[in-house]
């Protein structure tokens, strides 16, 4: 899994710096919020980076492509992930077997997840390290509202990446080596925001 997404990074780099690099983000986006997760963080960083101005046109397309392919996913989980039996089915157990990221632990635990939270889970999902597939499948196969998923997914990745180009902006090609180093920093520091948040909100 690191040397597949090792490669995925250096690979991303090559193309940062050209005239389709944000079509490269935005269908990085989708394949990242479906069925192939994707360090599609390293590139919007090194986009942002490379063209400061064009931060706002990043977030968009980047946030676009992923409310397209996670709306692709929940369709998938919706329709195609069970079968009438409640087990897999093949095509359901296709990108288990086959694609990085998805593994029936996984599934596991995004279905606890979702027990617990409910589609509350959404905003703080864009945050974890679980790639946002796995959510947009099981939020199809769990039937959370479509709208709902969508509006989510829409706030939390946009929230994201705009928190994210700050962070780059202020610290500058440092904050794009901490991410060549661990992609953490990204997860980790909005999650304890978020955290924060529900805390003050449940003691009010």
């Amino acid at each position: 899994m690191n040397k597949w997404f090792k490669n995925i990074h250096s690979w991303s780099l090559q193309y940062a710096d050209a005239k389709w690099g944000p079509w490269i983000l935005f269908i990085g986006g989708v394949a990242d919020a479906s069925f192939l997760p994707l360090p599609v963080t390293t590139l919007f960083l090194a986009l942002s980076l490379l063209n400061p101005r064009s931060t706002l046109k990043f977030v968009l397309f980047l946030t676009s492509g992923i409310v397209a392919g996670a709306t692709f996913g929940y369709l998938a989980g919706r329709f195609a992930w069970l079968d009438p039996k409640m087990e897999f089915t093949g095509f359901a157990q296709f990108f288990i077997d086959k694609f990085p990221g998805f593994s029936v632990e996984g599934y596991n635990k995004i279905h606890l997840l979702f027990s617990k939270w409910g589609s509350g889970i959404l905003l703080l999902a864009t945050t974890t390290p679980l790639p946002y597939g796995l959510f947009s499948i099981s939020s199809g196969v769990f039937n959370i509202n479509i709208f709902i998923f969508v509006l989510a997914t829409l706030i939390g990745h946009a929230a994201k990446y705009l928190f994210v180009a700050y962070l780059a902006k202020r610290m500058g090609p440092a904050f794009n080596r901490i991410i060549a180093f661990t992609w953490r920093p990204v997860t980790v520091i909005p999650v304890a925001c978020l955290v924060i948040v529900l805390v003050v909100l449940k003691v009010v």
